[in-house]
């Protein structure tokens, strides 16, 4: 039986859309990850070697890889020996409040209104997150 919360597609929609970004961008299709470790974030076992149905941008069906029925003409994307996990938030992050990074203060003393946001640290640190796994920041200290 599949995990409510799983089938719901609500822990996981924001780490699977990460994952299969390409393919759906591409045209609206069915996608199936197969043989990925899905984790539910939700304190139940891990669903080691699971399938992960996605139609139309929404996630269809998740299960062992024994239950879910990966339609013909589906995109099959291996996901073996990687895990999908429900998108991290991350509440207490600097994103914009790094003002004394050493290359960047001397800017700011001398009159660069704006050097953090100027060169891109902002996006770089949120791009860095998103590649770890946090698909939510909040920035606790910044102009942000």
């Amino acid at each position: 039986m599949i995990h409510p919360f799983l089938s719901s597609g609500r822990a996981l929609g924001v780490a699977v859309a990460a994952f299969v970004t390409v393919p759906l961008a591409v045209r609206a299709q069915t996608v199936a990850i197969v043989g990925a470790t899905v984790i539910d974030g939700n304190g139940g076992p891990s669903v080691p070697d699971a399938t992960i149905l996605i139609r139309d941008k929404r996630i269809e069906a998740v299960g062992p890889r024994a239950t879910v029925r990966v339609p013909r003409g589906a995109t099959v994307i291996d996901g073996t020996a990687r895990f999908v996990v429900p998108g991290l938030i991350d509440v207490n992050n600097h994103l914009t409040g790094v003002g004394f990074l050493k290359e960047l203060f001397p800017l700011t003393l001398f009159g660069e209104p704006d050097a953090i946001n100027k060169f891109g640290y902002p996006l770089e640190a949120a791009q860095m997150a998103l590649k770890a796994g946090v698909t939510t920041i909040r920035d606790t200290y910044g102009p942000l």
